[in-house]
Order: C-alpha cells, then structure tokens, then sequence
C-alpha cells in the first residue's frame, strides 16, 4: 500500500474541517447585512439569527474543543486517540491561519506528527513544524524545522542522558 494512500483519511478531514470552516465565513458574511440593516424582525427571527451568528464567530475563533463539535462523524473521536484528532485539525486550523492549502506531500508529516506525544524529537519540514508549533500541538516543543539543526538537538539530548 501507497503510504500517502494510508494518510488519505486524515487529509480528508483536514480539508473537509477548512471547507465547512470557509462555509462558517460565508453564511456569516451573508447574514451579517441582514442583522445589521433590519432591525425591526421579529424578536424570535432576531434571536434565531444571532444565535446562528454566535455560532458562526466563535466557529470562525477556531477554538478546537468547538471545531471538534462539528465533525461530522463523531465515532472518529471514539476511534482515533484525541491527540491524533487535536493534530489533524490543529494542522487544518494553521493552515487556515496562514492560508495555505493542505498539501499532498504533508500526508506523511501529519500522520507521524500523531506520534509527537510519544518521541524525544520530531523532524519535519520547515512550514509543516512551524504549523504545529504556532498551533501548539501536543509535543511540538519536540519538533525539528530544519535538517541543519538536527545533530545539534540530537546531541543536547545526549548530554542530558
């Protein structure tokens, strides 16, 4: 098997979160003007549109307890270790951040970094780490951006051996 095939869910899912992510802003974009210009609705219209708008904000603050909320398939919390979950949208939500699309070559990336919890060092590449480091993903104090510094922090934690 193709290890970018394996990792395929995982993509999914991260561009399936940034699309509905997208649609948050859209409908929120949409039904802004109406809020703001009539101001005699109904009361329950009024509510019912700034609940959907409350809803919309705090989706578009990209809290990852409320992202996780809307997944549309909540077994996935229940069949993948939450840290696994916490990576995979914490890397859409950084891509989200610095608009950058979900790469293909990031498959493996994404599914090792699963793993960050579990390791001394993780090395990746340089807009890949620094996704998981802005994101604060768990262990991303362990991550390595750059080839260069390998040996050095290899050789830190040895002399802490």
């Amino acid at each position: 098997m193709n290890p970018r095939t394996v990792g395929n869910p995982f993509l999914k899912l991260a561009n399936d979160f940034i699309k509905t992510s997208q649609q948050a802003k859209n409908y929120l974009d949409l039904i802004q003007p109406i809020l703001t210009t009539y101001d005699n609705l109904n009361i329950e219209a009024g509510k019912d549109m700034e609940t959907v708008k409350n809803t919309l904000n705090n989706f578009q603050k990209l809290d990852l307890d409320f992202v996780k909320s809307f997944l549309p398939d909540k077994s996935i919390l229940e069949k993948l270790p939450s840290h696994f979950i916490n990576t995979i949208l914490s890397y859409a939500i950084g891509n989200m951040r610095v608009n950058r699309k979900v790469q293909d070559s990031d498959t493996g990336d994404l599914m090792h970094a699963c793993y960050l919890p579990f390791c001394d060092i993780w090395r990746g590449d340089i807009s890949f780490c620094n996704i998981l480091i802005a994101q604060k993903v768990d262990g991303y104090e362990k991550t390595v951006n750059r080839l260069s510094l390998l040996p050095t922090v290899i050789e830190n934690k040895l002399t802490l051996i």
